[in-house]
């Protein structure tokens, strides 16, 4: 079985769980309460400030230049996310990270320590189910408030970066043998449901 049906198999219960969220659902209608946005767009600072660790690692790890440039440009692409429009905010309030976004902070840095495709799989799932979600909730309503956000991810440079790290990772799971195959299908797995618990905590 090729690895992109692999990874649609394995995906797919998970994004249809995750676009069925009331946190997604309102926010593609617009009717999500602005506190709670906000209190994503912090625990969301504080897990990019870390993914972006994360991805310049990857570059480090990287054997390509290209695959080295690609990674440290998603790195300084991080900068311009929602986020951080609202970090002196964030910094004035100082919350605490959410035990989801601490779980999922300790699922990157456990396999940013490893090797250069389990690595690649931990941020993958960042990449993929937010361009999904985006492109599948996109808003009816174009005066939405919360349009900024569904734009950015569905972006022409976002889906060209969902292509190439794509495409990156079925050329590490083709020369992979079968150990590490299922590491990274595993690995993937996981950091999709760290994304499901990421907007869960706002409702617990």
């Amino acid at each position: 079985m090729s690895f992109i049906k692999i990874l649609d198999q394995t995906l797919d219960p998970i994004l249809e769980k995750i676009v069925q969220h009331d946190f997604l659902q309102r926010l593609s209608k617009g009717t999500l309460e602005k506190e709670i946005y906000h209190a994503y767009l912090a625990q969301d600072y504080y897990y990019l400030m870390d993914y972006t660790k994360a991805l310049l690692k990857l570059s480090d790890q990287a054997i390509s230049p290209d695959e080295k440039l690609f990674f440290a440009e998603c790195a300084e692409g991080c900068l311009q996310e929602p986020a951080f429009e609202i970090k002196d905010s964030i910094a004035k309030n100082a919350s605490q990270k959410t035990n989801a976004c601490a779980n999922y902070l300790n699922f990157l840095h456990r396999h940013s320590a490893e090797n250069y495709q389990n690595s690649l799989a931990s941020v993958f799932p960042c990449f993929y189910v937010y361009y999904y979600v985006a492109k599948k909730l996109y808003p009816k309503n174009k005066d939405n408030v919360y349009i900024d956000w569904f734009d950015i991810y569905t972006s022409q440079l976002f889906e060209n970066q969902n292509q190439i790290i794509l495409a990156i990772l079925q050329k590490e799971y083709d020369s992979s043998d079968e150990k590490q195959k299922n590491n990274m299908i595993e690995i993937i797995k996981e950091g999709a449901w760290h994304e499901w618990h990421f907007w869960d905590a706002f409702y617990q």
